[in-house]
Formats: C-alpha cells, structure tokens, sequence
C-alpha cells in the first residue's frame, strides 16, 4: 500500500496539462508549492522559469511571508491589498480548484476540487496525517450526463464562489502582466478559459440541492452541520461518534470537558442523528499537545468520552509516528458482531474543534474563515471482511480505529499555545516592472503610475537613480526580481518584484542564444514545454514532431553549396506545417512560443547568408497556405498578432527591408 500524498492531487491526468488553478490556506512553502506546480504542468523548475508563466494564484493568510516567483517558478502568492480590511481573523480554509487542457483536443477540459485539511507545505505530506476530498467534472462529464454530476458540479460551484470572493481581497494584478506586444498575457487567456468551464460547471448544478462543500462565511461549520447530514446521509440515529482535530481550544485552568466537543455531541443527540446513549464517543488528539483535553481529561471520562492517541496506518505511513493534523467527525451505527459500518458520515475540513475553527462564523475578531465537506460514504467497514476492497476499510482513509488505545491522564499533554503572529506583508504600490531596451540603453519601467514614490534598489541595496518617475536605468543583464521600496507614515516598507521581459515572461532566467538546428526543438513540443536544454540530439531527434528522417535527408541531400538555405527553408516548412493545424485556443500560447524561439536565433550565420542575397527567408510565413484559416485574414485579431510578430522578428533578424521569395531584387 501506497503512502498518500497531497501532492498527488495537483497532477495532471493522462494526455492532460495543467492550465491555472486558484488556491486558499493558512500557509505554505515554496519546495510544496514548486512540485504542485511540477505535477500539475508537467514542466521541470528549469522549464517553469525560462517560460515565466503562471499557472497558480496562492492567497494565504493575511499574515504569511511573501513567496517570490523565482523559489516557486509558476506560482504567483498574492498579498492581501493594503487598504482592505479582513473579513476574519485567520484565512485558514484550504481548498483548491485547478483546471486541465487536453493536449491534443483543447476543447476538452477537467476542472478539480480539493478539500485539505492540511497546509500546501512539506510537513503536511512528510509528518503530518491529514485528510483531503477531491471531486472533479469534465467536459466528458457533461456531455454524458452520469447521475453524480449534478451534486459535483454543485460542490465545485459552491467552492469557486468562495475562492472567487477571496480573491477580491487580494493584490491579483500580477496575474494580467503582459508586454506592449501581447493582445493578452497567456495566464489571462488561462484563467478565462477556467472561467468558461467553471460557468459550464455551474449551469449543471442540481437545482435547490445543497453543496456538500460547506464555509463558515455567513453561518458557523457547526451550525450548517445538521441540515447537510440531514441532506447528503440517512437521517437515523447512529450510535458511533469519532472526533479529531490538530488543535483544541486552550487551557483554562478549570479542567471542564471542551464546550465545542460538548456543543457537537449535544447538537447531534438534539437533531436526532445521535443516540442519547452512544456506545463510543472517541476523541483523536496528538497526545503531546491536545490543549484543553489534556487538562480536562478526567471530566471527559466521566462523561462517557475516550481520549485516544490517533490511530497511524503503519502499512502506509510506516513506524516514524506522524502527528495529527487533520480535523474530522466521523459517526456511523457498529455492531460487535459485524465489521461493518452503516449510515456514516465524515465531516472533514479545514476547522479545527474550536470556537473561531468551528463552532463561530467568520469574523475580525472571533471566526476564521474555514471551509470543509460532508461526505456519506458507503459499504465501510472497521476491518477487512470477506473480499471487502482495502478502500472501504475505514482505518485506511481515516486516522481512527475500533479498539483504540484509551490514553490516561500522565500520558496527555496541553502543549504550546498557538502562536501570535505579526502583520503580513503589505501589497507593493507596483505589482512588478518591465524590461524594456531602447536606443538609449536598458531600463526598468513602472507599468503604471503610483500615488506613493517608489524607490528600486540596485544588485547593492543602493537607490537607483531616476530620470524620470516610474523609470530606472538598468546597466547589465534584465534582473529576475527586483526589490523597491517605499513609504507609509514614516515606515519604509519593501517588496521584491517580478520582472516582466520584453517577451512577456515573468521572472525567467535568461534566453539562451539557440542556432538554426536547436530552435525546431524548442518548437516541435508544443504546446508542451520547450525541452530541456541537456537533452541529447540523440533523444531529440526520437522525440514526436521532431524532424525525422525525412527532414534529416532532405538537408543532407541538398549539397555543400546549398546546405545553409536549405537548413532555414526546412525550418520555415515544418513552422508551417505545425502552425497549420493548431487549434484557435493555442494561437495566443503558439504565436508567443514562435516570437521567443526565433529572436532566440537571431544571430545564427544563415541569416547572414539571406541578408547577403538581400532576401527575407521568412516571408513564405505569411502565405495563407502556411497558417491556420482563423489567421489567414491580416484583419482578424488572430491574423493582426500574427503578423506583428513577424515584423518584430524581421527587425531583430534585420531582414525587413528585404526581398521576398518570388520577387525581383
């Protein structure tokens, strides 16, 4: 059996790539958040950085430190504005949802939502046990009409209105920067068509039916707890009742039984969903810190309550004890002479069994925001029983078990308290800069004016001189980030930006210079990533949409004298023979792929050879027999971005001025 993994969720499904995805949590690092991005577009770190797109937008608690692009390449942590003020006390809810692009159909589609109750960090999938829900609905899905998609399409609905407002609290400038040249940044175009698939999502939610994805915007976890049992499970008594939690609420010195657990098992009883007399009412703590538990242990077991350590699957997770994170309530109706496990239901989510986690609504001062899932599993079972899948074994999906050891009072401890937290950092006044090479020389530029003044720092920490406002002259290579400064009531505060190349990527390491035989390379993955730059020409040349054998001998048969023109007219036939065919949803990421491979090649020989004949060699490119039809008009938005890249090469390549094929010099 398989260790799980929270990574495991963000990966991309066979024959699928990651396009954008919106995430909210209380924290997260950047090594998590580097192989999200990993599993989720299928590029390396190295890739991820030389395309300087962005494929996930973090927002995190108010509080959090800022996690620059170049440690996490593709993943853009927004700050929460400046003049906003927060809706609760912590962002503690942890929910996902990410979209996928066929690769080879664009117009199939796979939307995911992911439930976590931990933290988009490492400790999460190294030492923690924690649970997490995952739904999805495809454009497959939609056509085929299978009777669950009502209820996903409303949980996912449910989740993205919440992620959707968030989102309004939060600096999301960044995720719209683009050159002067591009129509459109290629992260916008992904998240627009995330948009549309949500919108198919939401016109298929079952109407009046309650999502069993649950926040605690308006209305405490607890309080929307009842109705949702009452609506996704059979509304009997059950006599089981598991809790667990990460943290619980702190000591108080009069060592009383927990009122939020107090709350919960009374609320049930009430609705009727819980026996008065329940056989087991178990709580599930990390012995070394379990807060008021430990302190009111014994009122606990006076009240019919045992406190156990949490049970850890040795199968999965091995003999390193591993501490409880996850937050859950679990109730189904057991029987001694039966493993199996009738009318369940599992609460599992992102509220720990706390006041502000659980048992309050959001607010400033008393509820963080959290978010969770009432999910009514079938056919579980305590242990292995007949041919009984090891799925349906509730030991091997939650961290509990029949028979628990009970812990006695010298074995719980109240642990730390949590820990106060100073303010976060606030949203720069620039999102990030461009670079930007003009006859005068380089220079980073402010895509916008700004009330506040700002101050970029150079490589040294030392102010750069200004000759303009929102314009700072830049000697050497364009920065990947940059650090500005500027000030608020007499406090001077600090962020490092990202760097916007004149291609339009963000924060990218530096272009290497490519000659005539590597460039096809970089374009014949497409619209995956360009390949790695150790790959061999051995591995290229075996790699689908390479140039083959046929392409190989063509150069090889044109001769010494004619080798040179050759080789680029080879290259102009497979762009258009690639281009042709593509899809009008990849002309935006095509078109930018083409322009940086080619200014890529800007200084090989041949093009030498072209400017001494005095001809353009890539003037066919505008033949309509070597585009797509939605391009071929020069009239059309596809046509017209089209074209100004070739005129933009034309220039780097200084072959404007020239001959086309076919005409008189």
């Amino acid at each position: 059996m398989t260790t799980p993994s929270l990574l495991h969720h963000f990966e991309a499904p066979d024959d699928y790539l990651g396009s954008f995805g919106w995430l909210c949590g209380y924290s997260a690092d950047c090594n998590f958040l580097d192989q999200a991005a990993e599993r989720f577009t299928r590029q390396t770190t190295a890739q991820r950085a030389h395309q300087g797109q962005l494929a996930l937008a973090v927002m995190l608690d108010p509080a959090h430190a800022a996690i620059a692009l170049t440690d996490a390449p593709g993943v853009a942590h927004l700050i929460f504005k400046a003049e906003q003020k927060k809706p609760f006390a912590l962002l503690h809810a942890k929910v996902a949802v990410l979209g996928f692009r066929h690769e080879k159909e664009p117009d199939r589609w796979l939307v995911r939502l992911i439930v976590s109750t931990g933290n988009w960090t490492v400790q999460t999938v190294t030492e923690s046990l924690d649970l997490v829900s995952c739904i999805e609905c495809s454009s497959e899905d939609v056509q085929q009409q299978p009777a669950w998609l009502g209820q996903n399409c409303t949980d996912i609905s449910a989740a993205w209105q919440m992620l959707e407002w968030l989102s309004g609290y939060f600096d999301t400038r960044i995720l719209h920067a683009k050159s002067s040249h591009q129509p459109a940044s290629l992260t916008a175009q992904s998240m627009q068509w995330l948009n549309g698939w949500l919108s198919t999502v939401a016109a298929h939610n079952t109407p009046n039916a309650s999502p069993r994805y649950f926040d605690n915007r308006k209305q405490s976890l607890l309080k929307q707890l009842v109705p949702l049992i009452k609506q996704h499970a059979s509304d009997v008594k059950r006599n089981y009742l598991g809790m667990g939690s990460g943290f619980f609420e702190g000591v108080n010195g009069h060592g009383q039984l927990p009122s939020v657990l107090s709350e919960i098992t009374t609320t049930l009883q009430d609705a009727g969903l819980l026996t008065g007399r329940p056989k087991k009412i178990d709580v599930f703590v990390n012995p070394a810190a379990c807060q008021a538990v430990a302190e009111g242990l014994s009122a606990m077991q006076a009240a019919g309550y045992r406190v156990c350590a949490a049970v850890q699957n040795v199968e999965m997770f091995g003999s390193v004890r591993r501490s409880l994170h996850a937050k859950f309530i679990f109730s189904t109706n057991t029987r001694e002479d039966s493993a199996r496990c009738s009318s369940a239901w599992v609460y599992l989510g992102s509220g720990n069994l706390t006041g502000p986690g659980f048992a309050n609504p959001m607010s400033t001062a008393g509820g963080n925001l959290e978010a969770g899932m009432l999910l009514s599993p079938e056919g579980l079972y305590w242990s292995a029983e007949g041919d009984v899948s090891t799925t349906r074994i509730i030991t091997n999906l939650l961290p509990v078990g029949r028979d628990p050891e009970e812990l006695a009072v010298e074995q719980c401890s109240a642990g730390e308290p949590m820990p106060e937290h100073d303010d976060g950092p606030l949203a720069a006044p620039l999102a990030w800069l461009n670079w930007q090479v003009t006859e005068e020389g380089s220079s980073l530029r402010a895509p916008e004016q700004t009330e506040v003044p700002v101050t970029l720092l150079d490589s040294n920490g030392a102010a750069c001189a200004s000759s303009q406002p929102g314009v700072w002259p830049w000697l050497g290579e364009p920065p990947r980030v940059v650090t500005i400064q500027w000030s608020i009531a007499g406090q001077v505060h600090s962020a490092a930006l990202p760097v916007l190349d004149e291609s339009g990527r963000l924060a990218a390491t530096a272009m290497p210079e490519l000659d005539l035989d590597e460039v096809w390379w970089q374009l014949a993955n497409f619209p995956q990533s360009a390949v790695d730059e150790d790959k061999t020409l051995d591995e290229l040349e075996e790699s689908p949409g390479s140039m083959g054998q046929t392409g190989a001998a063509a150069v090889a048969d044109a001769g010494v004298a004619g080798y040179p023109i050759r080789r680029m007219m080879v290259l102009i036939e497979q762009i258009a023979a690639k281009q042709v065919d593509l899809h009008p949803l990849d002309w935006l990421a095509w078109c930018t792929r083409l322009e940086q491979s080619l200014l890529q090649v800007a200084k090989d020989p041949v093009i030498n050879i072209f400017r001494a004949m005095r001809l353009n060699p890539l003037s066919p490119l505008r033949e309509a027999a070597f585009l797509p039809v939605f391009a071929e008009q020069a009239s059309s938005p596809e046509g017209a971005n089209y074209r100004a890249l070739l005129a933009r090469i034309e220039t780097s390549w200084d072959v404007a001025n020239l001959c086309k094929f076919g005409e008189q010099q």
